[in-house]
């Protein structure tokens, strides 16, 4: 708008023979200005096209781009899920690695571990009762350790199966065994089993509670007794077979009673105990009279009957160190032998107060 002004004010300044010229002027100004566009327009067609043509590219990729845009910003939340995934299942496999690796360094443990039933069937094969028991004991602490392990749960179930074959083992020991120390060393084990509470299995079944330990000691070892005598050859001669039968008593009965209160200790003197005790010494007693009553007339010699009687005083003596004295019973079936019996009495006093003085 002020171009045109200034221009207006231009013209009105001319004189007339300008104004006339300036038409013409203007028309030869319109006509160079056609000529170089048009010749700009020829020298620069090509570069036009391309510009033209790269603008459309232009213009379609944007578009394009702008629709891809779209679909990844759709797309956003599928990515998110798919790395959640992606983390939950690494973090599965790097679990599971880590316990293989924890596995692969405890394989030698673990394997030690597994082989203890089959180690525990060795020692009780080989009579190692005491490393058997060591051994199920280190299985009841890692178990008291480790709680609800189904590894341990399996074990203990195995050692169970041993350890009860161990107990009838050495229960059989007791009732068949010549030899007493044998005999003995059984017991004692049983005792620990009960103490160390070996997989809980005497613990938990009532037949072998203590008092059942103690009635089946003393049983085993009458059926032992009876089993020793009747193994006596059959005589004629009463004298001989009563030697033998004494004999038996006093190796046997001495050392059965010891080892009933050194295996049982304190609970040897508990009721039950002492009750059961007595009814063996009972026992005891009754049969070497039975026995007497039974042979004792075969014996018609009075030296041989005085040897008898000597022996089975002797046997009263040493049984009476353990509580079983038997002399008032049996010396009423040898009828004539007072003295006999006076001055054995007399040396064991003697004895007695002989032991009194030294200590």
């Amino acid at each position: 708008m002020h171009q045109d002004h200034e221009y207006f004010s231009y013209l009105t300044s001319l004189p007339l023979s300008s104004l006339r010229s300036e038409r013409t002027a203007l028309f030869a100004e319109k006509e160079q200005s056609t000529s170089s566009q048009i010749a700009l327009l020829k020298r620069e067609r090509d570069g036009i096209v391309r510009v033209d043509s790269v603008t459309s590219e232009f213009y379609s990729s944007l578009s394009k781009l702008r629709g891809q845009l779209v679909e990844l910003q759709l797309s956003t939340p599928n990515v998110y899920t798919a790395i959640e995934g992606f983390n939950n299942r690494i973090g599965d496999i790097n679990q599971k690695r880590e316990h293989a690796v924890l596995l692969s360094r405890a394989s030698d443990r673990i394997e030690d571990l597994l082989s203890i039933p089959k180690l525990i069937n060795t020692c009780i094969l080989n009579g190692s009762y005491e490393d058997a028991i060591s051994l199920s004991h280190h299985v009841e602490n890692l178990d008291v350790r480790i709680p609800g392990c189904p590894v341990l749960k399996t074990l203990k179930k195995q050692i169970d199966k041993e350890m009860q074959a161990m107990t009838v083992h050495l229960l059989g020991i007791l009732k068949d065994g010549s030899k007493l120390q044998t005999a003995l060393k059984a017991w004692l084990l049983c005792r620990v089993l009960i103490n160390i509470q070996v997989i809980n299995l005497l613990k938990r079944t009532t037949e072998f509670r203590d008092d059942h330990l103690q009635y089946l000691f003393l049983l085993y070892r009458w059926d032992f007794l009876q089993f020793t005598v009747k193994g006596i050859p059959p005589s004629d001669d009463g004298y001989r077979y009563l030697k033998r039968f004494i004999e038996v008593i006093r190796e046997y009965s001495f050392t059965i009673i010891s080892q009933y209160k050194s295996i049982f200790g304190e609970e040897a003197s508990n009721s039950f105990s002492s009750h059961i005790l007595s009814l063996f010494a009972l026992n005891l007693v009754d049969w070497i009279k039975n026995m007497l009553q039974h042979h004792l007339h075969k014996v018609r010699d009075v030296e041989l009957k005085k040897n008898l009687l000597n022996q089975l005083l002797y046997c009263s003596g040493s049984l009476a160190r353990v509580g079983v004295e038997f002399s008032g019973v049996i010396c009423e079936l040898f009828e004539g032998y007072v003295e006999v019996v006076k001055n054995h009495r007399e040396v064991v006093l003697k004895m007695q107060m002989s032991n009194i003085n030294e200590r």
